[in-house]
């Protein structure tokens, strides 16, 4: 695992990437994911699976908290 960060008032993200997975879980709140060829709205107790180098942006609502983690795929040997 490459970090995990806790997010109590997120907000909008310019369009970015990882290098990582990134899971992203919602606490509460609403939030708009924003990728290539994709848009999905998260409420809480809903999560997406982010590939590593996925583009993608976010919109949240005021009051929106989530918990993202990523993980290497080093993590995981062939």
């Amino acid at each position: 695992m490459e970090g995990i960060r806790f997010e109590p008032d997120c907000n909008t993200s310019i369009p970015h990437f990882h290098s990582e997975m990134e899971i992203l879980y919602v606490l509460s709140g609403r939030i708009a994911i924003i990728g290539s060829g994709y848009n999905y709205v998260l409420e809480a107790e809903d999560f997406i699976v982010l590939n590593p180098y996925e583009h993608h942006e976010l919109y949240a609502e005021m009051g929106c908290h989530t918990i993202s983690g990523y993980i290497s795929y080093g993590v995981f040997p062939a």
